[in-house]
């Protein structure tokens, strides 16, 4: 949204008087916007986006009819703005209520009802025996896969995991970097993770900009993703590089593909797990799905959406370009598929998992979302 030559006060003139989700269905029972949905059509029923900004938040941010630059300075006068140079202030704040509304909706997002979470709450039938088994090699010195995936977030780089493990001390990373690891995907010179630069060239790490650690220190890591849910977010590792969760335990197992070079975190080593452990571990990780994702009900619901799954191609070794925009002529034309609106009862059938796709299951109605509608939105 914050696309090279813009910014967020260009987003607010184009988006806040338009009508919300106005080529999107959206489901009568949807959890968050039912209320708001049109029987017979697209889009919400307030006019425009300004209109749901004023419902939510005080007048202080958008009320005012004064006028300000791409800076937010004040102009000096009120009005409608005259040029592309000149903001409301509502405009202007428009990065201010869109990073608010997607914070206070992802914190509706706890997927805390998975048959593990189920376990320890006391339901010891929440948990197959294999499951259990596989619960124990996961947690012990086994596969020492806790000290990466710790807390109730099943990772080191978040709040619940450096609470869990008193501040992470020593843990990968440097202090505000802790939760990013050397894992032995790929070389250190082929892809140096935090140890790179943004486009404005600041170090990604913030121990290297905060603390002025030695850049060298944060090359090659990257950060430990959660667990939960993880059956449904394949391809893994941040090269997408391993297919299915099998691929994944058995990369760990063996202790990585690139060990040279300090390119692996603590605990990443060849452990040599047998088939019975490494199954058991897969089906600990599928126990981590919350149902409610699985089936997409409420707070998963959502209303209807599309999303990129690949580039057009005129035929099997070619791509066709994407010419919208002058200044990326190589581009290549993204290819969408439609993903249904869903009220807070959610689907009958399942997500199709990543591995699903690959072996064509689900294609046949038995999955729900196997990227095989349509986007109608375009």
């Amino acid at each position: 949204m914050s696309y090279e030559g813009r910014v967020w006060a260009q987003m607010g003139k184009k988006m806040l008087s338009l009508r919300p989700l106005a080529l999107q269905t959206v489901a009568l029972d949807d959890s968050v916007l039912g209320t708001y949905a049109i029987d017979s059509g697209r889009g919400l029923q307030p006019d425009t986006y300004l209109t749901l900004v004023a419902a939510a938040f005080v007048p202080a941010y958008w009320a005012s009819d004064q006028l300000v630059d791409a800076s937010g300075v004040s102009l000096g006068r009120s009005g409608t703005p005259a040029d592309a140079a000149e903001f409301t202030v509502a405009q202007y704040n428009f990065g201010l209520f869109w990073g608010l509304a997607i914070q206070a909706y992802e914190a509706t997002l706890v997927s805390d009802d998975s048959r593990v979470d189920q376990f320890f709450d006391g339901n010891t039938a929440a948990l197959t025996a294999v499951e259990q088994q596989g619960m124990r090699v996961f947690q012990g010195r086994g596969a020492d896969c806790t000290n990466c995936h710790t807390g109730p977030e099943l990772t080191l780089a978040s709040f619940g995991g450096l609470a869990q493990n008193g501040g992470g001390g020593g843990r990968g990373g440097r202090g505000p970097d802790r939760g990013f690891f050397r894992t032995g995907v790929r070389p250190i010179s082929d892809d140096i993770g935090l140890g790179a630069l943004d486009d404005f060239g600041i170090p990604l790490s913030r121990a290297v900009t905060v603390n002025g650690a030695p850049t060298a220190s944060v090359q090659g890591v990257f950060k430990t993703p959660g667990l939960r849910n993880v059956e449904f977010t394949g391809p893994y590792q941040h090269n997408g590089g391993q297919a299915t969760l099998e691929q994944v335990i058995d990369f760990y197992s063996r202790g990585g593909d690139f060990p040279g070079d300090g390119n692996l975190g603590p605990g990443i080593e060849n452990h040599n797990l047998n088939a019975g452990d490494r199954a058991a571990i897969v089906a600990f990780l599928k126990a981590l799905s919350d149902d409610r994702v699985r089936y997409e009900r409420a707070p998963f619901d959502h209303p209807e959406l599309c999303v990129p799954v690949g580039q057009q191609q005129s035929d099997s070794t070619t791509l066709v370009l994407d010419t919208s925009d002058p200044r990326f002529v190589l581009s290549a034309a993204d290819r969408w598929a439609g993903l249904s609106a869903v009220g807070k009862g959610g689907n009958p059938a399942p997500l199709q998992t990543f591995d699903e796709l690959l072996r064509g299951i689900g294609a046949d109605g038995s999955r729900t979302h196997s990227l095989q509608d349509s986007c109608s939105i375009f």
